[in-house]
């Protein structure tokens, strides 16, 4: 089972640091006018999806929730540079999911935002994403300056929990009392918040379908064909938290005591690195001038089809 999780970790990893990279170059470099300041929103995501998919690759945390104790095995290529290290790397690898499932609801803020109103300024943007990013930040700023348990107190708490679990030499981290304050504001910050946010996603899509069609008529073709287009992109991404919540529910199952199994311990981490993997191909597939850059240089006669009559960018 180790060795088929490991290499399924590695073929998301690579996978999403693949696209992510792609989709920042494209971001920075084919995002036609009209997306400028939304490709500020895409651009973030993109950075940090990829700084997920970077740090999955090395870390692949292992996930043992052990009544009061909270327990990591990283089985990446980190542990070969101490325990230390693949703390530091869990630490940032969690904050940087919580803050991309900020930014999937950001995205779809903006989207009616702009449906309603001008679109903001950059700087504007920026200092929201910013503002949105200070609970991820406190988070990893708390793990990282509180000190986590030693191996030979969680090795104790884990094999009293789990008798026939193989601990020995592995690069086991965590804390084994979860109500300190580090830890229980980490565990909560990343599980509560994922349920009210998809939820809310869900709203401001069917929000934005309705606002769309009663203005749709008053909307120039090219408006309506970029709204349309990234309305089919945002709709894909609205279900992006729900693969978040299957993996919180794969860790509540084994907090709770109610499923307790290693499958589970190894899907936690699996089953979120799906998001950072695949999410940015809906921007690759959707938005129109980045589609055609990469047609260009996969098929270049594909890359080479005429722009329509309505100018549109999608």
């Amino acid at each position: 089972m180790d060795i088929a999780i490991s290499v399924l970790h590695s073929s998301f990893a690579v996978f999403g640091i693949i696209n992510n990279s792609l989709l920042i170059i494209l971001a920075l470099f084919k995002s036609p006018r009209v997306l400028r300041i939304f490709s500020i929103l895409i651009l973030s995501h993109a950075i940090t999806d990829l700084g997920i998919c970077i740090i999955d690759l090395f870390n692949q945390a292992r996930l043992i929730p052990c009544d009061y104790t909270i327990a990591f095995i990283s089985n990446g290529l980190c542990r070969f540079f101490g325990s230390s290290f693949c703390f530091a790397a869990q630490v940032i690898e969690l904050h940087f999911l919580t803050h991309s499932l900020y930014l999937i609801l950001l995205s779809f803020c903006y989207r009616l935002y702009v449906l309603h109103r001008p679109a903001p300024r950059i700087k504007v943007l920026i200092f929201i994403i910013l503002i949105v990013y200070i609970p991820s930040l406190f988070m990893v700023a708390t793990l990282l300056t509180n000190p986590r348990s030693d191996y030979a107190t969680l090795e104790k708490l884990v094999l009293k929990r789990f008798p026939t679990y193989n601990v020995s030499g592995a690069a086991l981290n965590g804390y084994e009392d979860l109500t300190q304050f580090a830890p229980l504001f980490s565990t909560l910050h990343s599980i509560i918040p994922t349920f009210p946010i998809y939820v809310t996603i869900l709203v401001l899509r069917k929000r934005i379908i309705v606002t769309l069609a009663k203005e749709k008529q008053y909307m120039g073709p090219e408006t309506r064909e970029i709204h349309s287009q990234l309305l089919k992109a945002l709709s894909i991404q609205a279900l992006l938290p729900g693969i978040v919540c299957l993996s919180i529910i794969c860790f509540l199952l084994g907090q709770m005591r109610i499923l307790n199994h290693p499958l589970l311990e190894y899907l936690t981490f699996l089953i979120v690195l799906i998001v950072p993997s695949f999410s940015p191909l809906i921007c690759l597939i959707y938005i129109r001038p980045y589609r055609k850059a990469i047609l260009r240089v996969v098929c270049p006669k594909l890359g080479k089809v005429k722009p329509k009559a309505s100018g549109n960018s999608m």
